[in-house]
């Protein structure tokens, strides 16, 4: 249990009203540099829901395989899919099947837009080198000042440098909005019709922790474990990778105004039926796509408290240097 100061509640900025329905939820899991060398992180996870008048229905879940693997790519350059076509084809299908929804909000875990900062372009992490010339974007900074604000044990988050943007990034917005007339959120724009927004799995995990940690026994360490796990391929029984989906995602998913049982029971039901997952009814992997899942969960969720007017966002001036929006307001707010 903690106490969050009323310094971190001020630090919260509402993005805006409810968006009516009906409207388009979706969250993807996006890899910067298109993926790897290794089979599992060349595809992409997509978790989608609409809101109708009665509510939201159930999640749906879609994996895009990466396609132009490149293994003589630069350091500055994409593995794969390097133009964000097949990305772009499978949240084409998923809008084609929602044809008549006028409302949609598209949350991508990246940096999608960045004041000019006159650096080189941006170098992949690896083990043995840096990243090249990168900063902190004022919305980096701005999330920095809450989690500097927050109870002790919720300040440890990992801030990822968000200037320049990835070149597969930018490549992604622009024929986002070029192909299907999508907006950059900003402060000053309507937020209806087709709305792209930037979120973290990491703040939408902090804002669960800082807003209901009061009400259960969560702690960053036990949120995050998924993550640790999918740095490695384990095998374990099915029912302990359930019960670490849903410490994850329930805390999370109270935030929104959804179901939280039957998305739950969806996610879980998609996810033990999951190949690149499941070895059989028993047992089942962790690794990059048991990972994945869960971000484009969280993902969505920053895109349905954004419909539901119950989000938040990180940024200050200029705008145009980003801006990170996640789930929940103090009561207050």
């Amino acid at each position: 249990m903690h106490q969050a100061s009323a310094a971190l509640w001020a630090s919260f900025r509402k993005v805006g009203d409810a968006i009516a329905p009906p409207a388009l939820a979706v969250g993807v899991d996006v890899t910067w540099w298109g993926g790897g060398r290794d089979k599992n992180s060349g595809r992409e996870c997509i978790a989608f829901a609409r809101k109708e008048i009665d509510g939201w229905g159930k999640p749906q879940f879609r994996r895009i395989k990466l396609t132009g693997l490149n293994r003589k790519a630069e350091l500055s350059e994409p593995n794969a899919d390097a133009h964000g076509h097949d990305l772009i084809a499978g949240l084409a299908d998923v809008l084609r099947e929602y044809e008549y929804t006028g409302n949609v909000v598209v949350a991508l875990d990246a940096p999608l837009m960045a004041f000019q900062h006159d650096l080189p372009p941006r170098l992949k992490a690896e083990k043995s080198k840096q990243q090249g010339n990168v900063k902190r974007r004022v919305a980096d900074r701005e999330w920095g000042t809450s989690l500097s604000l927050s109870p002790k044990g919720w300040r440890e988050f990992a801030i990822q440098p968000g200037a320049p943007l990835p070149p597969r990034i930018s490549a992604i917005v622009e024929n986002l909005q070029k192909q299907f007339h999508f907006s950059l959120y900003s402060p000053s724009e309507s937020l209806n019709g087709r709305l792209l927004i930037e979120c973290y799995p990491n703040e939408v995990i902090w804002s669960a922790g800082v807003i209901r940690n009061h009400e259960m026994p969560i702690s960053r360490e036990s949120m995050c474990a998924y993550k640790k796990m999918g740095k490695k391929n384990i095998v374990l029984p099915i029912d302990i990778l359930q019960k670490v989906c849903d410490h994850t995602l329930r805390p999370c998913l109270q935030l929104t105004s959804v179901n939280v049982d039957d998305w739950l029971i969806a996610f879980w039901e998609w996810l033990s039926n999951d190949q690149t997952f499941a070895l059989d009814n028993r047992f089942g992997k962790t690794g990059k796509c048991f990972d994945d899942s869960i971000d484009s969960m969280l993902s969505l969720i920053a895109a349905v408290s954004l419909v539901d007017g119950q989000a938040h966002v990180h940024q200050g001036n200029p705008p145009q240097d980003g801006h990170i929006i996640g789930p929940g307001l103090p009561t207050h707010v």
